[in-house]
């Protein structure tokens, strides 16, 4: 059974609801330079046309969800919320600036399986310490040190990345993101295929670090799976 304590700590303030159109989104603050990200009437070209408009806020520790009709749609938004791609129409801005279409070090780090530097689970911790080191003053030994408590892994760690089974690989994921000191963490399709103690681990990762840092958290969410949060 899910943790009802993670499960509230994680619940959201509102939901952004993206249809093909007309969509329907949540008021937009006034430009406000402390807010991590900012999406303003956001539109792109999705698998069946055009998405949006998307229009949102997200302030440190707040959490909020989109949903998608489609996987890719989701994908194509992680790709303009990073400045991999332009969108249509629309602005992304991070902490007050327009970086709309620019690759920014932003500490906005999107959650995805597979980006790993190194081969071995130890050395792959071991490069996560290592920028997050070099990012700020932070007690990375205390907030490994509850990694490790909580997931297993440590930095003589010699197993193979390879060799990890689909949910160690994303808790490595999320594990690595956490040291690199975030100031945001984007989810796609969290914790798609994970049984109900797989959840709680996960969900227990991701409270731990934001109990510690403080990060926003954006769960982009196709309508076939699910958000980590129980609705009312």
């Amino acid at each position: 059974m899910s943790n009802p304590l993670i499960l509230h700590a994680l619940s959201l303030p509102f939901r952004v609801v993206v249809r093909g159109a007309p969509c329907y989104f949540a008021e937009v603050d006034t430009f406000c330079p402390s807010k991590v990200l900012e999406i303003r009437e956001l539109e792109f070209e999705g698998v069946h046309g055009k998405v949006g408009p998307i229009t949102f806020t997200l302030s440190p520790g707040e959490n909020h969800v989109v949903y998608f009709d489609e996987t890719r749609d989701g994908m194509a938004f992680a790709r303009i919320l990073k400045g991999m791609a332009f969108p249509l129409k629309g602005r992304v801005l991070k902490r007050g600036r327009d970086v709309t279409g620019w690759i920014v070090r932003d500490g906005i780090v999107v959650l995805i399986e597979g980006a790993f530097f190194s081969g071995t689970v130890g050395e792959e911790l071991t490069f996560a310490r290592n920028v997050g080191r070099a990012k700020a003053s932070f007690d990375l030994d205390s907030l490994l040190a509850g990694i490790v408590e909580r997931t297993g892994f440590c930095l003589e760690d010699l197993r193979l990345i390879s060799d990890l089974t689909p949910y160690h690989r994303a808790l490595l994921t999320l594990a690595n993101a956490l040291l690199m000191l975030p100031t945001c963490l984007v989810f796609l399709d969290p914790m798609n295929g994970f049984d109900n103690k797989q959840r709680v681990t996960y969900l227990e990762l991701v409270s731990y670090g934001k109990n510690n840092l403080n990060y926003a958290t954006l769960q982009v969410i196709s309508r076939a799976h699910q958000p980590f949060f129980l609705e009312e």
